[in-house]
């Protein structure tokens, strides 16, 4: 079975999702959905046992808002107390949103029997996505890299990888929409960089929030590079999760439903399916005034058969978003203050995210950035699915890409909290604090990124935090909906007993080993002890061999080489930095910045002759040995869930496939039979079945044509699929004579004629052949008679 090398990316946004491919003989391409669109609606309908995607499930909502699911990833990783939830039900308040108790986020309590997660609703469009990518490359997908906000933090990446799992996808890794929108530019453009830098903004406005991305554009060549090739470097980010095109299409749905309301004196807000209709006629509206100064809003039955119809402006609509419009300054603002740059210095912002197409927002960035021009050298609808999807090859196995190296930035900073060490019989000040907080990944630090601390004193089992650093960068609000700001507390255990193994062996202490992946999440990879075990003996004379050795070994640099850990060879791209614990104090410490120098600072310690030692010198012989240290890590921000409630989703979702394919599967096997049926009845009619068929056979098929066509009539729900299909196999048997004497009269001319073709032929060889005479004659006497013999039987046929 040859395996599958095919490709996806599925940038996820919070209004549409669009799909990019990847497969052999197709390099970069966007995939169409079932409608032949480019971009798909994020949103899932289920309706018993049917459900519905995209466009259909958006048609669905405006008919039972409560089971069409939209906008998912706003709430992604969320408790039921969170601001984003409490924003979300305001909108939509017709959902049942409860909190699970042992997960502590929501689900949608659907109907009496179900309950959906937003994983798992998730989880059912990226199967969607998954299908749809199948269809349009006509083979199977093996990995997809999936886009997210650069804002999402631990949680809300975690749960897109729990949608993910449930979905059975091979994530290959999480890339930021910016750092994906940046890759298409650049992939494009790789003759237009060189090793001085080029600045650029990207300023993406989506579906829910807004991103401005100030990234570094510059040839350089790694070690194990014969070239130099183009690397993007996030320098600085401005952003404002809450300001996006669904915000600016609430305002004028919301002035909409005042001009209804004082006209009619109904309150759309309190009828859902009027709600959804107020809704999509504002985003229509929205849309329109994009490219024009004026348009009609009209909806049919808005409440109470009540139409509903008046005409909006660009300049109302802009008069309604003023406060929206203000805080693309700061966004702006955010990103040059963060990267360090100067205005002059970023050559050009370059337009990402459909909602840019709005004129206010393109003047008001103009304005914010101080440009007299906006670089629109993009598709905005498909920037990022189409540069992740350039990552998903280079990280797939199946294909060999050109390189191009990422540096990203984290956001939020990470650190570690732990208590002070205190030994046996010491004492501490009572009034001092025994809390440490070492800073991990500081913000803006690049990733992917690997670091190392060592806990030097700690001598017995331990326990330390892994949290969120110094936030105050950050509005109080917008603390309060990231939720925990804990993220996983870390049990080490066994460490004493380690000790108590090694009671004369040199260590450096407890390491513990950190990683901030390339999907941007802290991962704890292993914790461990290097002894050290130290010996001395006493060594003649070297022999002549030995000095022969030792000459060629230095000669290469082979002494007193510092022994690299793996993580240092693992990925030449990723940075390493070594972090010890030490000269703890009560205060709050910062980590120190990335060494150069080699992981592990534990050498050997074996030392060459000076040139003037003695014969019977003392050498000093070290002996290194690394034990793993046992440790177990509980998630805090988002509760970690076990393989059998994972195995649950996944079988829920099974479930939900196997009864829409039993479903279509008995929709096709009924519409077959109503065909033949439908095809029957007309050809007991038509006089070429006449001709082939007595009327004996006629009145039998007709009465068995009656026969199914009302037992079709009078059957419900309870009949199963496979009555169907024997109900058509009946009837095609009950006709099967006919139809083959009706296709061999159809056939029988055009074989008569190929006969004939044959056989004059035939004749005109024979005559040919009749009168040659000599050696190696085409036929023998015996072959030629037979053949004159077949040819006048052939005539007497025909």
């Amino acid at each position: 079975m040859i395996e599958s090398v095919a490709v996806m990316s599925v940038d996820l946004g919070s209004e549409f999702m669009k799909i990019a491919i990847v497969k052999p003989g197709v390099p970069m391409e966007i995939v169409l959905n079932k409608e032949s669109r480019r971009k798909t609606p994020l949103a899932v309908s289920i309706r018993g046992e049917e459900r519905q995607f995209g466009e259909m499930a958006l048609a669905q909502s405006i008919k039972t808002p409560k089971f069409a699911y939209i906008y998912l990833t706003q709430i992604l990783g969320k408790s039921l107390d969170s601001p984003h939830v409490k924003s979300y039900l305001s909108r939509y308040p017709f959902y049942d949103i409860r909190e699970d108790p042992t997960s502590k986020t929501i689900y949608f309590q659907h109907d009496e029997n179900q309950k959906f997660t937003p994983e798992e609703l998730l989880a059912m469009l990226l199967e969607y996505a998954r299908e749809l990518a199948a269809d349009f490359g006509e083979q199977a997908i093996d990995g997809t890299v999936i886009t997210v906000p650069a804002y999402f933090n631990q949680a809300e990446r975690k749960a897109v990888l729990r949608a993910a799992d449930i979905a059975n996808l091979k994530i290959l890794q999480l890339i930021n929409s910016n750092i994906a929108a940046g890759l298409n530019y650049g992939v494009f453009r790789r003759k237009d960089f060189n090793s001085t830098g080029t600045n650029l903004m990207f300023f993406d406005m989506g579906g829910s929030g807004t991103i401005a991305t100030i990234a570094t554009f510059l040839m350089v060549k790694h070690k194990d590079d014969y070239e130099a090739n183009p690397q993007l470097t996030v320098r600085g980010i401005g952003f404002d999760r809450g300001l996006g095109g669904q915000e600016f299409t609430l305002r004028l749905a919301k002035h909409l439903a005042k001009i209804f309301s004082e006209k009619n004196k109904k309150d759309v807000f309190k009828n859902a399916k009027a709600t959804m209709k107020i809704y999509k006629e504002a985003e229509r509206v929205k849309n329109i005034l994009s490219a024009n100064s004026e348009t009609m809003a009209q909806i049919e039955n808005v409440l109470d058969d009540i139409d509903f119809k008046v005409k909006v402006t660009r300049e109302e609509f802009e008069n309604l978003c003023t406060d929206l419009f203000e805080r693309i300054e700061k966004i702006v603002h955010d990103a040059t203050k963060s990267s360090e740059l100067s205005e002059d210095e970023v050559e050009s912002i370059i337009l990402v995210g459909g909602s840019t197409r709005i004129p206010r927002v393109q003047a008001e960035l103009k304005k914010a950035a101080n440009k007299n021009d906006l670089g629109k050298y993009l598709n905005t609808d498909e920037a990022a699915a189409l540069g992740a999807v350039y990552q998903a090859a280079y990280q797939s196995k199946g294909y060999k890409v050109k390189k191009f190296y990422i540096k990203d930035a984290n956001i939020y900073p990470i650190c570690v909290d732990f208590e002070k060490y205190v030994a046996p019989g010491e004492t501490i000040d009572a009034d001092a604090s025994s809390s440490i907080r070492r800073v991990l990944f500081e913000r803006f630090n690049p990733f992917p990124q690997k670091k190392v601390m060592t806990f030097s004193k700690h001598v017995e089992d331990f326990e330390f935090k892994i949290n969120y650093g110094d936030m105050s960068f950050l509005s109080q609000d917008y603390i309060n909906g990231i939720g925990s700001l804990n993220l996983s507390q870390v049990q080490v255990t066994g460490v004493k007993e380690l000790y108590e193994n090694h009671p004369n062996e040199e260590t450096k202490g407890v390491k513990v080993h950190f990683r901030l992946d390339d999907s941007g999440l802290i991962r704890l990879d292993k914790i461990d002890i290097t002894f050290e075990k130290t010996s001395t003996e006493s060594s003649s004379e070297e022999s002549t061999l030995s000095k022969i050795g030792n000459k060629i070994s230095s000669f290469f640099g082979g002494k007193n080489e510092e022994p690299v850990e793996e993580e240092n060879r693992e990925n030449a791209n990723s940075d390493t930095t070594h972090e010890q614990v030490k000269n703890e104090s009560n205060q709050t410490e910062q980590a120190s910045t990335p060494e150069t120098k080699p992981l592990n600072d534990t050498v050997t310690n074996s030392t060459e002759p000076a040139p003037n030692s003695q014969k019977n010198a003392t050498q000093v012989k070290s002996q290194i040995l690394k034990e793993n240290v046992k440790f177990k890590q509980i998630e805090l921000d988002l509760v970690a869930i076990d393989e059998n409630t994972i195995s649950e989703s996944k079988s829920k979702l099974k479930n939900i496939r196997d009864k829409e394919k039993a479903r279509l599967k008995r929709a096709a096997a009924i519409n077959s039979l109503e065909a033949f049926v439908f095809e029957l009845k007309d050809s007991l009619t038509q006089d070429e079945f006449i001709k082939c068929s007595t009327s004996e056979e006629r009145e039998k098929i007709g009465a068995k044509v009656e026969e199914v066509d009302n037992w079709l009539y009078e059957t419900d729900n309870t009949v199963h699929t496979k009555d169907f299909q024997d109900k058509l196999a009946e009837l095609k048997a009950s006709c099967r004579d006919v139809k083959f004497r009706i296709s061999e009269k159809k056939l029988r001319p055009k074989k008569l004629d190929e006969l004939k073709d044959v056989l004059n032929k035939s004749v005109g060889f024979l005559s040919h052949t009749k009168n040659l005479t000599g050696e190696n004659l085409p036929l023998t006497e015996t072959e030629w008679n037979s053949l004159d013999k077949l040819i006048n039987t052939t005539k007497v046929f025909g």
